[in-house]
């Protein structure tokens, strides 16, 4: 997995963000460490060494947890080499961002993420998408915050997982 942080990645204990000083916080980040422009820059780059490395891969998907999320449909404009997105317990950019999505999209969202935080996303999106909440689940259950040992997180975890294997064998 890439740094995309170098190094200085945000404490999970921002999470969920409940407050002003965790939304400052973030706010600082994504200009810092978690710069859109930046990560952009470096997926290109890994792009292309990805491409050198499996030139037998024809297609290509985006997935984003968290932050990386609100990044990817950054990253699938007009002009993308990606195919397909899926965004998991993302942040949501907003409705100009999705105005500019050239691919299918899938979102899989915990209660830390209600509907109200997409309200504008997801309507402006053009292209085809899905969107499936987990209401019981926390954010980052996909990922670093997911308590393998509840087995609700881990049905939920598997069952998100064969969204996301299902999305891509779909559209890729």
């Amino acid at each position: 997995m890439p740094d995309f942080f170098d190094g200085k990645p945000a404490p999970l204990s921002w999470m969920p963000m409940d407050g002003p000083a965790n939304e400052n916080a973030m706010d600082q980040f994504c200009s810092g460490p978690g710069g859109r422009e930046k990560t952009l820059k470096k997926i290109e780059e890994l792009m292309v060494e990805f491409k050198q490395q499996w030139p037998e891969i024809e297609s290509w998907g985006i997935v984003g947890y968290c932050w990386g999320g609100w990044v990817a449909p950054y990253a699938v404009g007009k002009d993308t080499q990606f195919k397909a997105c899926a965004m998991l317990h993302p942040g949501f950019p907003g409705a100009k961002v999705a105005e500019e999505v050239s691919v299918p999209v899938l979102a899989l969202c915990s209660k830390d993420e209600p509907e109200s935080e997409y309200a504008d996303f997801k309507p402006s999106l053009k292209t085809e998408h899905e969107f499936h909440e987990f209401p019981k689940m926390v954010h980052g259950w996909m990922a670093a915050r997911g308590d393998m040992g509840n087995s609700e997180v881990e049905r939920d975890f598997w069952r998100g997982y064969e969204l996301v294997l299902q999305w891509f064998q779909k559209h890729l």
